[in-house]
């Protein structure tokens, strides 16, 4: 009887002892000092470039918690800062020499549409322009874009009768799109003026034979609304240098 008591004391004691060995390493690694690395101590980041809390990726900080961490491709994009500095609008006119009429595609402020590409690297690459976004999201300056619902865009044809002409001017500068990271939760994408580079550069024009629906505008009789462009389309491309004070002149002839 007396063993039997012994050996019940005996395992309480084992089972109090460690209970107490268990709750110590608790109260110990509660007090243990956080050892976790930042994951930005690890992170090089380019110039004017600032690791994102929290991330392992690099942006450019924009205030109000946002960065921009990507953009698309433009002609200033892998060129120092300083040496963008260029900012020159281009005058373009184009001259219809046919006996027909032509049509061509124009944005709601009755700008006609056109293409510019790079004529230096040997890929032509093309620039996004203004003229080829209707009501896109801009990124502001700081914090988060405010996107806006502009609805579905507008078809306009602009005409440009027999021997007459019409005039086109472009800012000089390019319109990228861009992904900024807000509170490092949410990505929205908007779009960002870019100046573009000095070089060699063509702009390309396409115009129509024909148009089917639509109606004049009353305001202005060379424009239609809700028309759709149809028949062979005729295009001309002229090549220039950016900058430049010439007005560039591209005729469609016969």
């Amino acid at each position: 009887m007396t063993r039997i008591v012994f050996v019940i004391i005996f395992y309480f004691v084992l089972v109090s002892i460690g209970y107490c060995i268990s709750l110590t390493n608790q109260i110990s690694y509660i007090n243990k000092p956080d050892t976790l690395v930042d994951s930005c101590d690890s992170i090089l980041c380019p110039l004017g470039w600032k690791c994102i809390p929290g991330t392992d990726q690099c942006g450019i900080p924009v205030g109000d918690g946002c960065y921009d961490i990507e953009s698309e491709w433009w002609t200033g994009l892998n060129v120092e800062k300083e040496d963008s500095d260029q900012h020159d609008s281009v005058v373009f006119i184009i001259t219809n020499m046919n006996d027909y009429p032509l049509y061509f595609m124009a944005t709601v402020h009755g700008t006609i549409v056109y293409n510019i590409y790079t004529d230096n690297d040997g890929i032509g690459r093309k620039l996004e322009l203004e003229v080829n976004h209707f009501c896109p999201t801009m990124c502001p300056e700081i914090g988060r874009p405010m996107i806006i619902d502009c609805g579905k865009p507008p078809r306009i044809v602009q005409c440009i009768p027999v021997n007459q002409t019409a005039r086109v001017r472009w800012s000089g500068s390019e319109q990228v799109g861009t992904i900024r990271l807000c509170d490092t939760t949410r990505f929205h994408y908007c779009m960002t003026n870019y100046k573009t580079m000095p070089g060699s550069y063509y702009i390309e024009f396409c115009g129509f034979e024909d148009i089917s629906g639509g109606k004049i505008n009353t305001d202005n009789l060379n424009q239609w609304i809700g028309a759709k462009l149809i028949g062979e389309s005729r295009c001309a491309e002229v090549r220039f240098n950016f900058p430049t004070l010439a007005v560039i002149e591209i005729v469609f002839k016969k």
